[in-house]
């Protein structure tokens, strides 16, 4: 067993919260399902670790939606500090959003290799080349790039921080993350963007691995492509229907040419990829005259179904395996000659995906290395966008809002946290005779502490607590009584409470009628107090509407201890 490449969408909570320090420990109460489930690993070498460590020849790991951000588009890679981007014994390259209307915690890819051992020839952020400028060249080989996109487009298709490249100079490290489309929202015109801005994407990393092809480049290409290219990759398109809404066809070839017309992105997909019999694309939904295809699926030799990699966990899909293969490895055909195994680590935590595992025999090809030794004569140092480079470049501090509160030493003579500058020591409003401002450090007259008792307007006195109010005065009480009652410690007796009035039993009835009306019901399947949910999507019709469904875990029809499919909407919610 060689060296292994680990690819891993890390979730939508992003990379900060499962690296921070505080989580570490931190567990999160059981959900619908009864599964408890880790916060975080505490840091960013913790999570690293959790994959395998060097002694397990895990070598490069590659993360998407990582979710960092933050800079400006300018620099935005100015956010990231050293815990993070350059752990022990690590360094990376990361993308993030520079799309000014996208929040700071969106999309993001970073691809991070062991420094010691590893060179790195060559890096770059974006998968069509327009932010190669200042970036050594970046890793080249773009093909008609320019003649498919206008700058303008292509800046916006590198705009969100989905692609990383990394020539490690045996072959180049095409790290993705594929937008996701969904179709049937009540926002037409975004949809349509959305497909047309995946369309383009798929475009141009169809067209970068062919050039890199092309010039003889070995590719791996890994991350979360967002779409499942076959029936055996969807365990939903085992029990799904056509667009028409009959059965997908009987014979099995019938029935994955249909899944794979049905969806525009598979079918690209499909047309990147050899066939599992070694053969080209004469049958794609396209139909032939294409080039013979460039990659290999790596996971599909030898065929293996259930592979799944990501699960709805909100609805306890992955306690049954009801998932898609999204997230996989491909590469070209040299390169396969090289691949020892692939593996999915399904049971490990922190995320809805699964880490993808990508293992090289150590021989097969010759004295041909996939990684290249670093050079003893340091010839071969990182690209100016890793990491490493950026913090030195930025004094390896990370570059927020909280670094302008850090204390400077008293001697620097001023700045924030340190004393006020002499310049600023006494000062005398325009007009003369005002008050003087004055520092004590510095020689002025000291605040005067106010007298006991007098400090009725100061901020401590603000937050005691205050003395109840004196009750009410009664006027029909005569003075010489309420006196009396005062001197001689007797509080005059006042009228009895009034009786608390009570519902009537018919208002007591209906508002029970109402909550059991409310109340789950009990699924047809199992006969089971139903899980109580709401629709989150904010453009469908329904959203905030709450109903009911199965409680048991989402899997497929005919799993006894799947979901049911009991539905109901919850009436007056």
């Amino acid at each position: 067993l060689g060296d292994v490449v680990v690819s891993w969408n890390v979730g939508l909570r992003g990379l900060r919260p499962l690296c921070d320090a505080n989580r570490g420990a931190a567990t999160a109460p059981p959900d619908a399902h009864g599964v408890s489930r880790p916060l975080g690993f505490g840091s960013a070498a913790n999570l690293l670790a959790s994959l395998g460590s060097r002694a397990d020849n895990i070598r490069v790991v590659c993360l998407q939606e990582t979710k960092l951000g933050g800079g400006g588009a300018s620099e935005p890679r100015a956010a990231l500090d050293a815990r993070l981007a350059c752990p022990d014994g690590w360094d990376s390259v990361h993308a993030v959003t520079r799309d000014p209307k996208k929040a700071a915690g969106y999309a993001g890819v970073a691809t991070y290799w062991r420094r010691a051992d590893t060179a790195v020839v060559a890096a770059e952020v974006g998968v069509t080349g327009v932010n190669a400028d200042g970036e050594r060249g970046g890793v080249g080989c773009y093909g008609a790039m320019r003649e498919l996109f206008t700058r303008a487009r292509a800046a916006e298709l590198d705009a969100e921080g989905r692609c990383v490249l990394v020539d490690f100079g045996g072959f180049v490290l095409v790290n993705v993350y594929v937008p996701a489309t969904t179709g049937g929202s009540g926002s037409e015109d975004v949809d349509i963007a959305r497909d047309a801005f995946k369309r383009d994407f798929l475009l141009a990393v169809e067209t970068r691995v062919d050039a890199l092809v092309d010039a003889g480049r070995r590719v791996v290409a890994c991350g979360d492509w967002n779409v499942a290219r076959g029936t055996m990759d969807a365990a939903a398109a085992r029990t799904s229907t056509g667009t028409t809404g009959s059965k997908l066809g009987s014979s099995s070839a019938a029935r994955e040419r249909e899944f794979v017309r049905a969806c525009p992105h598979r079918a690209w997909l499909d047309r990147q990829l050899q066939r599992d019999d070694g053969g080209g694309d004469d049958d794609d939904a396209d139909g032939g005259g294409r080039r013979r295809p460039r990659l290999i699926d790596a996971r599909r030799y030898p065929k293996t179904s259930d592979a799944f990699t990501c699960w709805h966990v909100a609805s306890g899909a992955q306690l049954t395996n009801y998932g898609a293969r999204i997230d996989a490895f491909y590469v070209d055909e040299a390169t396969h000659a090289r691949v020892h195994r692939v593996g999915i680590a399904r049971e490990h935590p922190g995320s809805d995906h699964a880490p993808v595992f990508l293992a090289f025999d150590r021989g097969g090809d010759g004295d041909f290395e996939l990684f290249k030794a670093i050079d003893a004569a340091g010839d071969v140092g990182p690209p100016a966008i890793a990491s490493s480079v950026a913090l030195r470049r930025n004094g390896g501090t990370q570059r927020t809002l909280k670094d302008g509160f850090k204390a400077i030493d008293a001697s620097s003579g001023g700045g924030v946290g340190g004393r006020m500058p002499a310049a600023m020591a006494t000062a005398t409003p325009a007009g003369g005779g005002g008050a003087q401002l004055s520092n004590a450090g510095q020689g002025g007259a000291k605040r005067k502490r106010p007298a006991a008792g007098a400090d009725s307007n100061s901020i401590r006195a603000f937050f005691e607590p205050k003395p109840p109010p004196a009750p009410p005065r009664d006027r029909n009480e005569p003075s010489s009584a309420r006196a009396a009652s005062v001197v001689h410690g007797v509080d005059a007796p006042g009228p009895p409470p009034a009786a608390t009035p009570t519902a009537a039993d018919d208002t007591v009835n209906a508002w029970k009628r109402i909550h059991d009306r409310m109340a789950p019901p009990k699924c047809r399947g199992h006969g089971e107090t139903c899980k109580v949910r709401s629709v989150k999507k904010k453009e469908s019709a329904n959203f905030g509407r709450t109903f009911f469904c199965c409680p048991r875990p989402a899997g497929a029809r005919g799993n006894k201890d799947a979901d049911c499919g009991f539905f109901q909407w919850a009436a007056g919610r």
